[in-house]
């Protein structure tokens, strides 16, 4: 967490979404494997969006 500079509300969602990824892969456990899928999912930084 530290490292990732993640609050404990973005750790508990990379969990979640770690979760999930080795539930459709049918394991019991989460791998490191799923937590680095799941961190390579989260973008870098704010989006900015320009309307109009």
């Amino acid at each position: 967490m530290e490292r990732l500079r993640l609050s404990a509300r973005s750790a508990h969602r990379v969990i979640k979404v770690a979760r999930i990824i080795a539930d459709y892969e049918g394991r019991p456990d989460l791998t490191s494997a799923d937590l680095l899928e799941a961190i390579s999912y989260r973008s870098s930084g704010p989006l900015n969006y320009r309307v109009g």
